[in-house]
């Protein structure tokens, strides 16, 4: 303890004066604050504490049916993505049972079995493979001698705003190739018109198909150069340039 003022006499000294004996007074060791400031941070933590109990007594009922419900979703969302992928590799399976067949089909009898089957693939109203299908069955039925459905598939692909924009392109570019000898040729170029930007991903083949529109209409000069244009085009494919490069030395240029 820490003693204030001079030092007291010795006890005895201190009787016979008639001086209490008790001269010191306890020392703190400047730990005043320090004692303050632990006062108050107990009681901030227990204020803290009987908070968070009021809380989880009023919404702790409610905070579980949360918990329950994100499990739930969850679980949910999981068994969905499940049943999608086991659908999509059923309607996968499906699609590669048919195209294999419509590539070893030699005759209409095993034409109409790919047929057959591509159907069965739309049946399953998948958005991808139902529009695949229906450009197969298109030229399976084309192949087999009735034009007028094929035309009528493809065109009916290429109308169809569900499906995505690539596919959609790719079945007004067949649409307009097996109508090149007799289709009406304003009527085709006009449909082309849109596929021939070059961002388009099936430019080179549109481009193809007007340049031999414009020869069967006796316009040599454009188609040339628009045939000349696709041997330079990088982004066309071998099969396309070497084609073009074929009607080019027909024309002897």
């Amino acid at each position: 303890m820490r003693r204030y003022g001079p030092a007291p006499p010795s006890p005895a000294i201190a009787r016979a004066n008639g001086a209490p004996e008790v001269w010191a007074i306890p020392e703190w060791s400047g730990r005043e604050d320090f004692c303050v400031v632990d006062f108050f941070d107990e009681v901030s933590e227990d204020m803290r504490a009987d908070q968070a109990r009021a809380l989880l007594a009023r919404y702790g009922g409610l905070f579980v049916l949360l918990c329950v419900a994100v499990v739930i979703a969850v679980a949910g969302w999981q068994w969905q993505q499940a049943r999608n992928n086991k659908q999509d590799q059923r309607v996968a399976g499906l699609f590669l049972t048919a195209a294999g067949e419509a590539a070893a089909a030699t005759s209409n009898p095993t034409r109409a079995r790919a047929i057959a089957d591509f159907q069965s693939v739309e049946r399953q109203g998948h958005p991808d493979y139902t529009a695949l299908a229906r450009l197969d069955e298109a030229s399976l039925r084309y192949d087999s001698g009735d034009v007028k459905d094929a035309l009528v598939l493809w065109d009916q692909v290429a109308g169809d705003g569900d499906i995505p924009v690539n596919v959609r392109d790719l079945a007004l570019v067949l649409w307009v190739q097996h109508q090149l000898d007799d289709g009406d040729p304003a009527m085709l170029e006009a449909r082309l018109q849109p596929i021939l930007v070059s961002t388009n991903v099936w430019h080179a083949l549109a481009s193809e198909e007007m340049a031999l529109l414009q020869l069967r209409q006796g316009q040599t000069a454009p188609a040339r150069e628009r045939l000349e244009a696709l041997v330079a085009d990088p982004t066309a494919s071998q099969s396309v340039r070497q084609r073009a490069e074929a009607v080019l030395a027909s024309l002897g240029g």
